[in-house]
């Protein structure tokens, strides 16, 4: 279902080659970079990429500060996520090389969207 609405949403206005930079017809209004947040943690990494693509801004914060081993590891586990994801690798082989992404990805397993 968020392929479709973001397919509705770009459709008309996204550059052939894909991606999300809009090219809609604003007038003066400078291009703008999609940003998710609220309620998010590492686990949901590969659905907003999916939603967003990499050309966005994903904002954790319980999702980093909540993390049973402080803010430091939160932030490893969200670094990990990502890096995983941009480069294809699923979450669960990217927590085998890191044991904060493993924890977040424990600690989270029951929130989704």
């Amino acid at each position: 279902e968020m392929g479709e609405r973001r397919r509705m949403m770009t459709a008309a206005f996204a550059p052939a080659g894909g991606g999300t930079l809009f090219d809609p017809p604003w007038g003066t209004i400078r291009p703008v970079v999609p940003v998710a947040s609220g309620g998010l943690h590492p686990g949901h990494v590969p659905q907003l990429d999916a939603v967003f693509g990499q050309d966005a801004f994903y904002l954790f914060g319980g999702g980093v500060h909540g993390h049973p081993g402080g803010s430091r590891a939160g932030a490893a586990a969200v670094r990990a996520a990502v890096e995983g994801v941009a480069v294809g690798e699923p979450l669960e082989a990217a927590a085998r090389t890191s044991p904060e992404l493993r924890a977040a990805l424990d600690l989270w397993a029951g929130v989704s969207f």
